[in-house]
């Protein structure tokens, strides 16, 4: 997925006291990602952008497995809601250091328990999708993410929508290995990357690093 934000158009223009807006059929059901800007207007006219758009992300997944995360910082991060727009069977992502004595939690969509509760755009997913559906989330594109790295195994996400090569996202980082989503490649559905791959928006990533970064 490639961005551009330079064909930006108005879309409404909102009275003063204005809390809430909802574009027309830019929702579910609309399989494309939409990118917006907060621009306000004072008294003597003088504007100001926000310093981070908003977005509506959709990406299509087709029933089996997938390597995926939310490129989106969203204001409730309750797996429930993140993913209320998929048809899967279980998520599953990894924590180092490890969690309460473990490094997987998980969320099987029919037990009504499960140890992975919430969802943020740092993280990666394994998701076992049942059937096709569209993810789609709302929130925020935020200007800058950190994503703190442990030595070991670590298990993100890409949250960008700015495609970069993985040696120039992971400039400085004492790489091993880096690994990302490869369909058609059962049963772990891993590929080695190579430091000249591109990294792109909602990406899941395996990266071993030898020290913190």
């Amino acid at each position: 997925l490639s961005v551009k934000f330079d064909r930006a158009a108005l879309i409404a223009a909102l009275s003063a006291g204005t809390t809430t807006y909802t574009v027309p059929g830019a929702g579910v059901g609309d399989l494309q990602s939409h990118f917006y800007r907060l621009v306000t207007k004072d008294a003597a006219s003088q504007t100001t952008a926000s310093a981070d758009q908003f977005t509506k992300y959709a990406t299509h997944l087709v029933a089996g497995q997938h390597l995926l995360s939310i490129p989106v910082r969203m204001s409730d991060t309750r797996i429930d809601t993140v993913l209320r727009t998929v048809d899967y069977r279980v998520a599953r992502t990894y924590v180092n250091p490890a969690g309460q004595g473990k490094n997987w939690l998980t969320k099987a969509k029919d037990k009504p328990w499960g140890d992975l509760t919430n969802v943020d755009e740092t993280q990666a997913l394994w998701l076992l999708v049942n059937a096709d559906s569209e993810l789609v989330v709302a929130g925020i594109v935020p200007a800058s993410v950190t994503i703190r790295l442990a030595a070991g195994w670590n298990f993100v996400g890409y949250p960008s929508f700015v495609d970069r090569t993985v040696s120039s996202a992971l400039a400085g980082a004492n790489l091993q290995t880096v690994e990302g989503f490869a369909e058609s490649n059962p049963p772990f559905y891993l590929r080695r990357l190579a430091s000249t791959d591109a990294l792109l928006a909602g990406d899941g990533l395996w990266i071993h690093v030898s020290a913190a970064f």
